[in-house]
């Protein structure tokens, strides 16, 4: 529970992407915008909704670039 109420603070570590060792940002694996939309709502728990990963700012950059949020 803890980790939940710091994962939207910025930390400050070792990269997962890219190794670099800076601040680091929280990503969520799947993105915010889909939680609320009916088919992830029942097909995925609360905890499996908010996991993600730390990355540095640029690595987080670069996911949204070459992503986008709709799924």
């Amino acid at each position: 529970m803890q980790e939940t109420r710091r994962k939207n603070k910025d930390r400050f570590g070792q990269c997962l992407l890219c190794g670099r060792t800076a601040e680091l940002t929280f990503h969520h694996l799947i993105p915010k915008k889909v939680h609320r939309r009916k088919f992830f709502a029942s097909a995925f728990s609360r905890e499996t909704l908010s996991e993600g990963i730390y990355v540095c700012r640029l690595c987080h950059s670069g996911i949204h670039d070459l992503y986008d949020d709709y799924c």
